[in-house]
């Protein structure tokens, strides 16, 4: 039709100034980090680690909330107080946290993670922070203490009566602290039960009750996005990975950020959460800030180092945003991690200079250039091209679906359309994986509370796609062929701005009459004519009742294919080709 899928996002910052009571405690404790950090120079590798691995969670938290800070400081005092019987296991935490830290590879900051982080920063008591610690750690918590109220969150309650006066709106922060805050904070300002809350284990503590008790709420991920959707609370309060695999869409446009990761990745992560299929209107962003904290002038330099990267990318297409993302995806989280507990060691005078130094590499004309020839150069698509494109939509994506679930052992039922079925063990590798399924459906306009979209960037579905291209083999005996049949991608061997796509997928089909060519459509139907015909998962696997010599045919098929690839009108100038996989009857 014309119109475009996603809607444009719309970011505003939104500041605010510490109270003195928050400022001296923002002082004392960026004293305490900078004296923790010159006193892990003294120590050895190991210990300097462990040190400024809790300094700079103890950073982060800080810059969540005061509350999230305290309650940290307040177990590490528990714990250095008591006798230190529990070593062993602390040591294993320790050990399993530095992991987690020193694999770059991992692409989302889960609440697993965070939660090693504050229990870290609690825990971690082998090796002193400072000297002296324990005095200071109470002088921080007595300073934390005197905050009562937090100028953020008085910030936040007036964007809700003000820029978002009478929205559905959805927060996100990185740590539960913050996190039964804030949702103690909306129940007092909009009444009990007015919001819901996702996190990675489905528990808060601390929520205040009515009768002025603190008690522990649980509530299922699912349930709680459920009452959002149908209007039953105004606010969802989400960690990291509690939002993951939730659709917020129907019914809200509007997001805080109660805390900004360190990691930009995060935030459009974030934002997706929105801003995706089904949306009607721009989303609208507010971040929170204090422009005085290190963290703020680490974002803001952060933040014209990206615009710059956003600005080079425009000449790749016209929304680079994508774009953006990949590249922050192929970024090394460390380098972020490196940037905000450095910088508060550095004067301010001078943190330009220092930040450009230490970020050169993020962003760089390498990685702009690597993730333009990755997608290609979208300005000069041509709608003509739009002829060559394959006419399929996610109902397409079925009889895979289907048969990923076969070879896993499991059956999908349908009833009215909507699928159903128990998760194979193989797809459970992540949180937010039900065990059980209902109600999915490969329908972009389907409608219903109780009907969940599948498509591509569902973990299901991301899951039977990464195991597919995992199969050791790609030669199979099928039912519901008569002849071998072979798959091939074919693309250019010579980079060129020329073309707009970098692959085409084309079959060879060796019949009677002689071999012919499949692609598009026709291949599609051939994939589906495969699944239908496809056993059940106890038949899965077939002996063929035919004798083939597979070399000669494979070797035929490509005789073929390279005689007629000059009538598939490519538009490459040296086109190759490599065979992905076989069927034989």
């Amino acid at each position: 039709s014309g119109n475009k899928l996603f809607k444009p996002t719309t970011v505003t910052p939104k500041t605010y100034a510490y109270s003195p009571e928050e400022q001296a405690f923002y002082d004392r404790l960026t004293g305490f980090i900078l004296s923790g950090q010159a006193y892990a120079s003294s120590l050895n590798q190991s210990d300097q680690r462990l040190v400024r691995l809790v300094l700079t969670a103890m950073q982060k938290l800080a810059a969540s909330s005061v509350a999230a800070i305290r309650s940290a400081i307040r177990g590490r005092i528990t714990r250095l107080a008591d006798s230190r019987e529990r070593l062993t296991e602390i040591d294993s935490r320790m050990r399993e946290m530095i992991g987690y830290l020193n694999d770059g590879s991992i692409p989302a900051l889960d609440d697993r993670y965070v939660a090693l982080e504050e229990e870290y920063a609690e825990t971690s008591v082998k090796v002193a922070l400072v000297e002296n610690e324990l005095p200071m750690l109470e002088e921080l918590l007595a300073l934390a203490a005197e905050v009562n109220v937090e100028t953020k969150i008085e910030t936040l309650l007036e964007i809700l009566k003000t820029d978002f006066e009478g929205r559905t709106v959805v927060f996100f922060t990185e740590y539960k602290a913050t996190q039964a805050m804030l949702i103690n904070t909306l129940n007092r300002e909009f009444g009990n039960g007015c919001a819901s809350f996702i996190n990675g284990d489905g528990r808060l503590d601390n929520v205040i009750q009515p009768d002025g008790k603190l008690s522990s709420w649980h509530m299922d991920r699912y349930d709680a996005a459920e009452k959002f959707k149908n209007g039953d609370v105004r606010f969802i309060v989400c960690t990291e990975a509690g939002g993951e695999g939730i659709d917020l869409q129907d019914n809200c446009h509007s997001m805080i950020h109660v805390d900004l990761p360190w990691n930009p990745m995060r935030l459009h992560q974030r934002v997706g959460r929105l801003n995706r299929y089904g949306q009607k209107h721009g989303v609208d962003v507010i971040t929170l800030r204090n422009p005085d904290t290190v963290e703020s002038r680490i974002w803001s330099l952060l933040n014209e180092k990206i615009e710059s990267v956003m600005r080079a990318l425009g000449t790749a297409m016209d929304e680079p945003e994508d774009l953006l993302q990949l590249i922050l995806g192929m970024t090394d989280a460390s380098i972020f991690n490196q940037l905000f507990a450095g910088g508060i060691d550095q004067n301010p005078d001078n943190l330009r200079q220092w930040f450009d130094a230490k970020a050169g590499t993020f962003g760089g004309h390498s990685a702009v250039s690597a993730v333009a020839s990755l997608v290609g150069h979208a300005d000069k698509f041509e709608y003509e091209d739009l002829d060559e494109v394959p006419k399929q939509d996610l109902v397409d994506l079925a009889h895979f679906f289907e048969s990923m679930l076969k070879l896993n052992g499991h059956r999908l039922a349908v009833e009215d359309g909507k699928m159903s079925f128990v998760t194979p063990k193989a797809w459970q590798n992540q949180y937010g994986i039900r065990r059980k399924y209902n109600n999915l459906v490969f329908n972009r306009t389907a409608k219903g509370s109780d009907v969940n979209i599948l498509g591509i960037g569902h973990p299901i579905l991301d899951n039977a796609l990464s195991q597919a291209e995992q199969f050791p083999v790609s030669l199979a005996v099928a039912k519901g062929i008569e002849h071998p049949v072979f798959i091939f991608q074919l693309r250019d061997q010579v980079t060129s701005e020329r073309s707009n796509f970098s692959y085409v997928i084309v079959a060879v089909v060796l019949g009677e009459g002689g071999p012919s060519l499949l692609k598009e459509e026709a291949l599609m139907r051939f994939y589906c004519t495969i699944s239908d015909a496809m056993p059940k998962s106890k038949e899965i696997y077939l002996q063929s009742s035919r004798n083939h010599d597979l070399s000669a045919l494979l070797v035929k098929a490509e005789e073929y294919l390279a005689q007629n690839m000059t009538g598939l009108t490519l538009n490459y100038r040296l086109p190759t080709y490599e065979l992905v996989a076989g069927f034989t009857p």
